[in-house]
């Protein structure tokens, strides 16, 4: 311990003083909680209305933009009659075919870089290079 503590453990303990007591209760009392009854939906939203109030206008903007979005996906749906199996077959297997395409297509080797003119070529008067960017090759 140090010096403080064992300034304070020596120091001997007083009696509070009887008029302070009714005070300290009295103050107790009045910042107690009070007991309240509340009835009907108030009392069922009574320990926080401003956080179930909340809660329900974003129940409420979820609920509409959910009808709106249906409403929307009716109007864009199809309403014609749904292709036959033979159809989509075919629908699948060109669409494989494309694929295909495309895939030989980003495998197939990319050009590399444009030559750099040198300043003999008979194009470098096109281009007005310093003669070290001309060189990099």
């Amino acid at each position: 311990m140090d010096d403080f503590e064992q300034f304070l453990k020596n120091q001997p303990l007083r009696a509070v003083p009887p008029e302070w007591r009714g005070e300290i209760l009295a103050a107790a009392a009045k910042g107690g909680r009070k007991e309240t009854t509340v009835s009907g939906w108030r009392g069922w939203l009574w320990p926080s209305p401003y956080a179930w109030g909340a809660l329900a206008a974003v129940w409420v903007v979820i609920l509409g933009l959910n009808i709106a979005s249906q409403r929307e996906m009716s109007r864009t749906m199809p309403r014609g009659p749904m292709p036959s199996e033979q159809e989509m077959v075919a629908a699948l297997t060109a669409y494989r075919r494309e694929l295909e395409e495309f895939s030989t297509m980003a495998k197939a080797p990319r050009p590399t870089a444009l030559p750099i003119l040198k300043p003999d070529s008979p194009g470098a008067w096109l281009e007005r290079r310093e003669p070290e960017a001309a060189t990099l090759a």
